[in-house]
């Protein structure tokens, strides 16, 4: 059972906790200067920590308080710790740092080796010959920006003292991540309990940074010996929080005289900021998601993650593999169009069907069959028809500001999302599930179930009554709680459920092997192994990428008012394979909240850098507002084999919808869109160069 949010917490004798964060984007710390503090307020710095002041979090280190040195505006550097919050806000003001100031790189080289944090080359084929000697050769460069996770509540985490023990709350995704931190910040000298509380909605944004708040609430709560609470202000988490990652790419394709993809060049670079976690993840996501899936013997993909002076950058539903597929997705488009092939007929020609070799070299799988996917949801979108009418409207009209009424349009995108960390990286991270068989009968499973309501906490419980052949109110979760549940690793990249739904199962397995063997209880634990199919050589890049893969198409239709440049979605399709689907009304919830938290990105959700760090305003102004559009939704999943195991879907519509949406748009205005998000002050500025 999970508890209540974080920011509605109270403990007996609590203390609040503001952060001191730097006003520069980079250099050196000399000190810090604060004003006569009351006797009831205490400053925290890393001096402090008892600990370790380096936290690791993916393939990266970063300190939990900057003590000799800052590297990105607003990075933490002290804790302000008092009774009353509205007097740590008044004096947080007052404090300023000593410092030497050093030129900050907000948006290195892609070719500065300084600063690159992981790199991926990637050759198949001859692609300079197949260039060279192409029927027709088709250019493109393509940017998305930042996005804000707009999570239910700000970042928050309190650290309470019940006898002895320091039991940590906070909304997590990586539970025992966060105990870790804890751990290595105080040094071992406490007993420990990491709790979970409400995540509500997220989008991946309480994957890490819950571990380092956390970390600095029991700091606090070491330092004071009394309970704490830190909590950011929602401006405050806006400014400072994590964001979906900015890509640049671009891509040269050579076609054939059909207008058919012969190969593909491309370069994709990622600025992830001050800190560049999961850079490795999300180079070779990257890559992966670079040709997509189509057909292509020839290709050239050099990715480069590189290290900035702008905050964290790194996972926002996924990594990386949403902005790939929106410029491979619009690259398409454009093939399509200037090989004058309408885009359901060009997708018909080039996506990979059954047996044909992935760029990974494997075989696709029988089970999946693209062909379908697109032809479902293009007859139910009526998508060639209404293409070719819209595509007829475009070339008769000489100037679209000219029009009177609202021009329309209609684009096409298809997407798949992997689940689990590519290749070998699954072994990485643990994902153990413990299961216990009680004397009376009643089961106790002991993993990540964050609500005990949701369908695949159902589901769980459901398979762990039929293979231990128990009623279904008699199997129980132990609370979420890190001395009680084993290390199942993050809840992140659909590793929920491709990977612990599989654990789970083989846990369950090993009770019900020994249940006639040995006397109750029994108990069993089990740690998920990647399956003697999954051979992946992370050299090479061969192999299978992922524990399982979700395939999704999604039409989108809108009409531009040529006097205001405002967007209206009419409406969108989706279908979509996601294997066996646990619950199918609650998949349909889940897509429709990812199509209009897409829409937000693609549409609305502007966010910009200036000199390291996002304008106050901007928080004011920000926000998706694609639900008050109210389109027409209609979301598919075509019958699968019912042996066919649970596939995350939860990235699908950010990895289709903006492209699809971009097209569309396209077509109304008769230009060529290749950024995200489309705000109408960009499409002014492509008609006025038009």
């Amino acid at each position: 059972m999970t508890h209540e949010f974080v920011t509605d917490m109270s403990l007996p004798d609590m203390l609040h906790c503001i952060t001191v964060r730097a006003r520069f984007p980079r250099g050196r710390v000399l000190g810090i200067r604060t004003p006569e503090l009351p006797r009831e307020i205490r400053l925290v710095t890393a001096a402090d920590i008892p600990g370790s002041n380096r936290v690791t979090v993916g393939d990266t280190t970063l300190p939990l308080l900057a003590d000799d040195y800052v590297s990105y505006h607003g990075e933490p550097v002290a804790l302000l710790v008092g009774p009353e919050l509205e007097d740590l806000a008044v004096l947080v003001e007052d404090i300023e740092l000593d410092y030497e100031r050093e030129e900050p790189v907000f948006e290195p080289d892609a070719d500065d080796i300084d600063h690159r944090a992981a790199h991926r080359e990637l050759s198949r084929g001859d692609t300079s010959g197949e260039l060279a000697n192409a029927y027709q050769v088709v250019q493109g460069e393509y940017r998305t920006g930042p996005q804000e996770h707009m999570y239910s509540e700000p970042l928050a985490a309190v650290a309470g003292w019940e006898d002895g023990l320091l039991a940590i709350y906070t909304a997590t995704q990586w539970i025992h991540h966060v105990h870790r931190t804890c751990r290595t910040v105080l040094g071992g000298g406490h007993r420990i309990a990491v709790r979970a509380t409400a995540l509500g909605e997220h989008l991946d944004g309480k994957l890490w940074h819950p571990s380092l708040v956390a970390a600095r609430a029991a700091l606090a709560a070491h330092v004071t010996g009394r309970s704490v609470r830190l909590s950011y202000s929602a401006p405050e988490d806006f400014l400072y929080s994590s964001k979906r990652a900015p890509m640049f790419a671009s891509y040269s394709a050579g076609l054939d005289a059909e207008g058919n993809l012969q190969c593909l060049q491309i370069r994709l670079v990622f600025n992830l900021g001050a800190y560049p976690m999961f850079a490795r993840e999300i180079v070779d996501r990257a890559t992966h998601a670079a040709t997509g899936d189509y057909r292509c013997a020839h290709v050239t993909v050099r990715t480069t993650a590189l290290q900035s002076n702008l905050p964290p950058l790194n996972a926002h539903v996924g990594l990386a593999t949403s902005q790939v597929l929106f410029a491979l997705e619009s690259h398409v488009a454009r093939i399509a169009e200037l090989a004058q092939v309408p885009p359901d007929a060009w997708k018909r020609a080039n996506l990979l069907t059954r047996g044909d070799r992935s760029i990974n070299g494997i075989t696709l799988p029988r089970s999946v069959d693209a062909a379908r996917l697109l032809e479902d949801v293009v007859g139910r979108s009526d998508f060639s028809r209404k293409h070719a009418a819209y595509e007829l409207q475009k070339k008769r009209r000489t100037d679209f500001e000219a029009l009177e009424n609202p021009s329309r349009g209609i684009g096409l995108a298809f997407a798949s999302q992997g689940s689990g960390f590519i290749g070998a990286g699954e072994s990485e991270y643990a994902s153990k599930v413990r299961v216990r068989l009680e004397t009376d009968g009643s089961v106790h499973l002991r993993c990540p179930a964050m609500n005990t309501d949701r369908p695949l906490a159902r589901y769980w419980r459901s398979m762990a009554a039929e293979i231990l052949a128990v009623a279904p109110n008699h199997v129980t979760f132990d609370p979420i709680d890190s001395t009680v549940i084993p290390d199942t690793g993050p809840l992140f990249l659909s590793r929920h459920v491709a990977v612990i739904t599989r654990t789970v199962e083989s846990c369950c397995n090993a009770v019900a092997k020994k249940r006639f063997r040995t006397s109750l209880p029994i108990e069993a634990t089990r740690s998920y192994r990647l399956p003697r199919s999954q051979r992946w050589n992370g050299e090479t890049f061969r192999g299978r990428p992922f524990v399982e893969q979700a395939y999704g198409t999604a039409v989108v239709e809108v009409d531009v008012d040529p006097m205001t440049l405002a967007v209206r979605v009419r409406a969108i399709w989706m279908s979509i394979d996601g294997g066996h689907i646990i619950d199918r009304a609650a998949a349909e919830q889940s897509t429709e909240r990812g199509i209009f938290q897409a829409l937000g990105w693609a549409a609305s959700e502007q966010i910009e850098y200036t000199e390291g760090t996002i304008r106050v305003g901007d928080y004011e102004r920000y926000g998706p507002d694609a639900r008050a559009q109210n389109p027409t939704l209609s979301i598919a999943f075509p019958q699968v084999d019912p042996k066919d195991p649970p596939r995350g879907i939860g990235e699908l519509a950010f990895s289709c919808v903006p492209a699809a949406y971009a097209a569309a748009v396209s077509q109304a205005t008769g230009n060529y869109l290749d950024r995200l998000p489309v705000t109408p002050a960009v499409l002014d500025a492509y008609l006025e160069t038009s």
